[in-house]
């Protein structure tokens, strides 16, 4: 990866990336690859701290680390960090040409600020960012990304005490997970429906979906998400 950044082999250095990218997350080489991100960014930038060009392979190769930083970032807790770089990403994307490229990663964009303004309390904001994303998967048919942003709805609604929105946005989320194929989203849709009747108290059928999902988690081998389930179905 360092010899094609050194030679300006943008697309080699993409296609390089995305093997990495998957070792250093099954790893949790989160550090690393924070550091790899910042060299492909100054490799890309040059001494002049340029931006790329719209539709260059060194413009995708900057928006997808840009996002990919952002994303470390908010997973490591540093929300004013992760959500400047994604509007950064972002004020790029709004300055190319609107292709179903650019605009698939303007959804994704606007998803992930909208989980960085959720985590960070600012529910009004967030259901906003995920709103702007909902039409835009519509539109491309990018069914399973626009059921994470049913799904983030449905938790917003869960959040404030909406509860029938917080069902409805559920089960649109869980209809398209079902349609694909998406068992390990299924689960996690059921766990979201089982809190919902929890906080209905409505026991029963809360811990019937609380039972679909212990059981497909249990099938996919799922340990994280089956030590997260034990305890709802305690409660």
């Amino acid at each position: 990866l360092g010899h094609a950044l050194d030679r300006h082999a943008w697309d080699v250095a993409e296609s390089i990336l995305g093997s990495l990218e998957r070792y250093w997350e099954t790893r949790g080489l989160s550090e690393e690859a924070a550091a790899w991100g910042d060299r492909i960014l100054d490799a890309i930038a040059g001494p002049n701290r340029d931006t790329p060009g719209a539709g260059t392979t060194a413009g995708h190769l900057w928006m997808y680390t840009m996002v990919r930083q952002g994303d470390r970032q908010r997973d490591a807790g540093r929300w004013d960090q992760a959500e400047q770089t994604y509007r950064l990403a972002l004020a790029y994307l709004e300055n190319e040409p609107q292709t179903e490229l650019t605009r698939t990663n303007m959804s994704v964009i606007y998803h992930q600020l909208g989980i960085t303004t959720q985590e960070r309390g600012r529910l009004d904001e967030a259901e906003d960012w995920y709103r702007r994303s909902i039409p835009i998967r519509e539109e491309l048919g990018l069914r399973a990304l626009l059921a994470t942003d049913y799904q983030q709805l449905g938790i917003v609604a869960y959040l404030r005490g909406r509860l029938d929105e917080a069902e409805d946005w559920g089960r649109k989320s869980l209809a398209i997970k079902k349609e694909l194929g998406d068992r390990r989203g299924m689960a996690l849709t059921y766990l979201q429906l089982g809190n919902t009747y929890q906080l209905r108290s409505d026991p029963d059928t809360a811990e019937s979906w609380y039972r679909d999902a212990l059981t497909t988690f249990e099938e996919l081998g799922d340990r994280i998400n089956l030590a997260g389930t034990y305890p709802q179905l305690g409660i």
